[in-house]
């Protein structure tokens, strides 16, 4: 019997559900990953996971609040604390395996170091951590890790172990095309990391109407947005629940993601799959991260200015666009057996 644990050392919690992508990854991971009965998959989570995870469930001791990651001092501290414990925990957990989501895995370079381990540890990568205590934590700790999966060639390459190209998470069910409502979204936690300014600003000059929806960490920025955008545009802060987010991305035509290459240059983005596995092509700058929607053909890209891409929209073959966003989901299906190949081996 092999046991597989897909761990998720964070368990982020806002308002006592979970926050964030790593639940949908540890399901997708463990119905990929089921095989027969020699194989049982578990997803070690925290407390939170309870709730949304009735078998072969593993509770790690604690859950993070997502509001303590927005602040500094000790409460940062005793949320690294819970961390290490969680990490701990799993590190010591009945399993063969285990495949670490991507989630403050500086902690656990740093503990494999005294650690003794007979499983298999592979680590969920969405970007490359450059700062230099990973950078070291991580070289001295290379030969006790089986692998990386990630979607981006140049963050398997960084590492220097065996790595595989998959999505960050897979289709899990057939497009359905919604009424379009809007010609333009953009849904998400808004951050510094996005140029919605360079946006709202091209929009402003076209009768294209557009959807802002997300929780802004700034007053300030969403009242400066509201002030500069004309009355094509609406913007709403606040928190969006699963089902809302899904239905917000398919009311539009498209979906952007204004990344600021600074920022995503070789970083993946969940926002971008989450749109084309619902059907809807995506507009994204030019990066290393997004070579893929160019290359597929599942969206618009531009490389400095978001005005570069806005008098073209309406003259694209939408209907092909389509046709290629259905082609390519078709294709990511086929990587769950690759995923599959990589773990098993």
């Amino acid at each position: 019997m092999i046991n597989i644990g897909i761990v998720d050392t964070i368990s982020l919690k806002k308002n006592k559900k979970i926050f964030g992508h790593w639940l949908n990854t540890a399901l997708q991971y463990k119905n990929i990953l089921s095989k027969d009965d020699s194989i049982n998959i578990f997803v070690l989570g925290g407390p939170v996971y309870k709730n949304y995870i009735y078998n072969n469930y593993v509770r790690l001791p604690f859950d993070l609040e997502k509001k303590m990651f927005d602040r500094t001092g000790i409460k940062i501290l005793f949320n690294k604390l819970k961390a290490v414990i969680n990490t701990i925990a799993a590190i010591k957990s009945n399993t063969d395996i285990l495949i670490f989501q991507d989630a403050n895995q500086t902690i656990l370079y740093t503990l494999l170091r005294f650690f003794k381990v007979n499983k298999k540890i592979y680590l969920i990568k969405y970007s490359i951590d450059e700062r230099k205590q990973a950078v070291k934590s991580f070289n001295k700790i290379k030969n006790k890790i089986s692998g990386v999966i990630t979607s981006l060639d140049e963050v398997g390459r960084y590492y220097k172990v065996p790595y595989l190209i998959v999505p960050d998470y897979f289709p899990s069910e057939e497009i359905s095309m919604n009424e379009k409502i809007y010609d333009l979204i953009i849904v998400g936690t808004v951050t510094e990391q996005k140029d919605y300014e360079n946006v709202i600003k091209a929009v402003n000059k076209t009768k294209l109407n557009l959807k802002i929806v997300g929780y802004f960490n700034d007053e300030q920025r969403f009242n400066n947005l509201k002030n500069i955008a004309n009355h094509n545009i609406v913007i709403e802060n606040k928190y969006i629940s699963d089902d809302e987010y899904k239905n917000i991305i398919k009311s539009g035509k498209y979906v952007i993601l204004p990344y600021k290459k600074e920022s995503y240059n070789y970083k993946s983005s969940g926002v971008v799959l989450d749109a084309i596995y619902n059907g809807v092509p995506v507009i994204v700058p030019g990066l290393n991260s997004f070579e893929f929607v160019k290359n597929n053909k599942v969206g618009l890209t531009y490389n400095n200015s978001f005005d570069e891409i806005i008098e073209d929209i309406s003259d694209i073959n939408y209907d092909e666009l389509i046709n290629n966003v259905k082609k390519y989901c078709k294709i990511m299906e086929l990587k769950k057996e690759e995923l599959r190949n990589f773990i098993y081996g």
